[in-house]
């Protein structure tokens, strides 16, 4: 290959790499034709880019690229194809899966969410691994779940004085007893409580301050919370 060839190689190469969030780096050779083409077809229908490369262009063209690929160089022997995605694990699980009936492709080395992760150990890793999105998408949900296998309360039945918190719990039918509670996590609607109840404790959910005000009434009207 001409010089100015293998440099039009690189820069759309890098140009290629520069495109997408992910990287892998695999061995396919000694796929007859069919299969290749099942390769591809599979990659093409996951949404990941498979180019075939000689390592000499590709560590050049990552020497180029925008990011850090300093930790793979150690990969780029034998023979080398790179599946370029937007979704990190999407590569490895393709990878398991076509390796349910043939040998290959072989992982040897990936650059996903920012991190190197070189050698075959590391692709099931790669495959339980999620993205930043997901992650935060996992955070959301557990917010706004509700809370479940613990004592909470709605926000609505604190009590706040001077920075210390309490509810009213039920004692018997119009009697009531304020107790301090310590807070954990809150989803905006319920809020953990760390210590200060136990499990059975009727709390009053609507009307905690009326009651506060008017404690020294014999009977109080409001609603309650069963733990």
């Amino acid at each position: 290959m001409k010089k100015e060839d293998k440099k039009v190689v690189i820069e759309t190469l890098t140009e290629q790499v520069n495109s997408y969030k992910h990287l892998y780096v695999s061995d396919i050779s000694g796929l007859d034709a069919v299969d290749t083409q099942a390769l591809r077809r599979a990659c093409f229908d996951a949404n990941i880019k498979l180019v075939q490369v000689k390592n000499t262009l590709l560590k050049k063209a990552l020497e180029n690229a925008t990011n850090n690929y300093e930790e793979i160089f150690s990969a780029l022997k034998g023979d080398s194809a790179i599946m370029l995605c937007d979704t990190g694990n999407g590569p490895a699980k393709l990878i398991k899966e076509f390796r349910k009936t043939k040998d290959k492709p072989v992982f040897k080395a990936a650059f996903v969410e920012e991190c190197a992760y070189v050698g075959e150990d590391q692709l099931e890793s790669l495959i339980s691994i999620k993205s930043k999105e997901e992650l935060l998408a996992d955070i959301i949900a557990m917010l706004q779940a509700p809370m479940q296998n613990v004592i909470s309360v709605p926000v609505s039945a604190l009590i706040e004085e001077q920075g210390v918190y309490s509810v009213f719990v039920r004692v018997h039918e119009e009697a009531y007893k304020k107790v301090p509670v310590t807070l954990g996590a809150d989803n905006g609607s319920e809020v953990q409580i760390l210590s200060g109840l136990k499990a059975g404790d009727e709390v009053v959910t609507v009307g905690a301050y009326q009651i506060k005000l008017a404690s020294a009434s014999n009977a109080i009207p409001a609603h309650t919370h069963n733990h």
